[in-house]
């Protein structure tokens, strides 16, 4: 009976982004939420369906942290936003509903630059 091969996962981190000076000037809990939030992706659930298949649709919550505190949590993911790694999609509410994140690549374009939110012009 040949024995059945064992498939690793593993987090992709590419080079400009470990050397980048937005992911060094990230907190080491900042950090670890965006390798989690990485190493998210393509785990199946309790069915067996793989969930968070896309970097634009990233169901994470204090259930995923791996002990975490709430502050830190919050702190951490408010870092990310801050630093343009994430984007958040949905919030969700604590603790019951988890927070909906896409992955984003505009840290790239805010290194020394101030984080500046776009003004949409109103309706009417």
């Amino acid at each position: 009976m040949a024995k059945k091969s064992v498939k690793e996962q593993f987090v992709k981190l590419d080079y400009t982004l470990l050397h980048s000076a937005a992911w060094k000037g990230l907190s080491l809990y900042a950090r670890e939420i965006y390798i989690q939030m990485k190493a998210s992706r393509n785990l199946p659930n309790s069915r067996g369906r793989l969930r968070n298949t896309a970097d634009d649709c990233i169901f994470f919550g204090y259930g995923d942290s791996h002990g975490m505190s709430k502050p830190t949590l919050q702190k951490g993911i408010g870092e990310l936003v801050g630093s343009r790694f994430i984007l958040v999609v949905d919030e969700g509410q604590f603790p019951n509903k988890k927070g909906v994140y896409a992955l984003s690549d505009k840290w790239k374009f805010s290194v020394n630059m101030p984080v500046a939110y776009p003004e949409f012009p109103e309706k009417g």
